[in-house]
């Protein structure tokens, strides 16, 4: 059921209550701002033309995390682009969640886009039209925007970093590396963990190495991914599984010592994609 807005809706509620809300709106306008500057860097994977495009990209992000306050960020080489890791776990015995996303986007069909260009974003009722503004940079940054309106509200900690508003285009230039000394201010409430890659829209070729190379480091309690669809605009919703692909041989063989009829061999893995 949808919540009804009411005059006496005014005290606190479990989801942060109207500060939290007053907040997050007061930040719509560097929300709009900041998405559409990095719709602008056509971080196009696949095309070798785009590899210094999606460095930018990355670089982008790296500081967005850095802009908020995350001590420990960097930007890792995968094949032919770059992935952005995050992390500020700060929280001792809370739970720790990892975030996946992407940065990069699809190539561009031209007949797809003749009235905007994909990468001069344009805001139309509401809504900012430009490539990646869907998928995922607009996902990447409402995390963001979620941990800063969190971070609004929670108490000054000796453990963590105070969110500034350092210029993010100034910020682009920085080593992709970047780990900072705890300082005063707000902590999240829990651990968190960022993994956003560069690669997805070409079915994530290096992904796999990198999570084995790093499992101890990306180990999680909870993983949450946000490129899906939304149930409706006015209303959240939660995707619980998501289609995907695995590579598997099978090697299937079926005999019969009678004359009745032996099962078909492709049955038993069918049942298992079930």
């Amino acid at each position: 059921m949808e919540r009804q807005d009411s005059p006496a809706a005014a005290a606190p509620t479990d989801d942060g209550g109207p500060d939290l809300h007053a907040y997050a709106r007061s930040r719509r306008g560097d929300l709009k701002r900041q998405l559409a500057e990095w719709v602008q860097v056509p971080g196009i994977v696949g095309e070798p033309g785009h590899a210094k495009d999606l460095l930018r990209s990355a670089n982008w992000l790296a500081a967005a995390f850095r802009d908020i306050g995350f001590p420990v960020v960097e930007v890792q080489p995968t094949g032919e682009s770059h992935a952005v890791y995050a992390e500020w776990c700060a929280a001792s015995g809370a739970p720790t969640v990892l975030v996946y996303s992407h940065h990069d986007v699809r190539a561009v069909k031209p007949e797809n886009w003749n009235q905007t260009a994909p990468f001069q974003p344009v805001v139309r009722e509401g809504r900012l039209y430009g490539r990646g503004s869907s998928d995922a940079k607009g996902q990447v940054l409402a995390h963001l925007e979620g941990i800063r309106a969190h971070l609004h509200q929670r108490p000054p900690t000796s453990g963590g970093q105070t969110p500034n508003a350092r210029s993010l285009t100034a910020a682009k230039t920085e080593t992709p590396s970047h780990s900072t000394s705890p300082q005063a201010g707000p902590t999240p409430a829990v651990n968190l963990k960022f993994l956003v890659e560069g690669e997805e829209e070409a079915s994530s070729p290096h992904l796999a190495a990198l999570l084995e190379e790093q499992a101890e480091r990306l180990r999680a309690d909870v993983v949450l991914f946000s490129d899906t669809q939304l149930w409706r605009e006015d209303h959240s919703a939660c995707a619980l599984a998501c289609a995907g692909s695995s590579r598997r041989t099978w090697r299937c063989s079926a005999r019969s010592a009678t004359s009745t009829a032996a099962p078909f061999p492709a049955t038993p893995p069918t049942r298992c994609l079930n």
